[in-house]
């Protein structure tokens, strides 16, 4: 009521906006499950332990809980980018095949799509999703680098 209607889907500064609120509501109850996940994981003897050290609440949480949550957190970053990269349904179901406000809303999945099946540009669409393929390769290559163990021989 303070700003009167919007047209959140046909304005351009708006629309993108739109489209982002809409995946941020869609994806972050699968991102909440990973992270209790990972604070369920937690053991309890090492907050006990920081208890008995005389840490602060604050400070548990950084020197405790964080490094702790830093594979369900690289997991969640990365996975959550290449969700980002893949964004098509969410713009071609609130925006339809036709509506882009001034391209406000093109993604690369969505570019690929139109090129591809709307200018016949068939090739040049399979280019794009081989470069979305390379992009995403190397975000689960970026991963398996982070989240990996030391293996060490004894």
């Amino acid at each position: 009521g303070l700003i009167g209607p919007q047209d959140w889907l046909n304005n351009p500064s708006l629309a993108f906006f739109s489209i982002m609120l809409l995946s941020i509501w869609q994806g972050v109850g699968f991102q909440m499950v990973i992270f209790l996940a990972g604070l369920q994981s937690i053991p309890r003897e090492l907050y006990q332990a920081a208890e008995m050290d005389g840490v602060n609440s604050w400070q548990k949480f950084i020197h405790v809980t964080l490094p702790q949550l830093n594979n369900p957190l690289v997991f969640v970053i990365i996975s959550t980018t290449i969700l980002a990269f893949k964004l098509f349904v969410q713009v071609w179901v609130m925006q339809g095949p036709a509506g882009h406000p001034q391209e406000s809303t093109m993604t690369l999945m969505v570019y690929a799509v139109s090129t591809g099946f709307r200018m016949g540009k068939i090739g040049y669409a399979s280019a794009i999703t081989v470069l979305f393929f390379l992009i995403v390769l190397g975000f689960s290559i970026l991963q398996q680098y982070l989240l990996r163990e030391d293996q060490t021989v004894e």
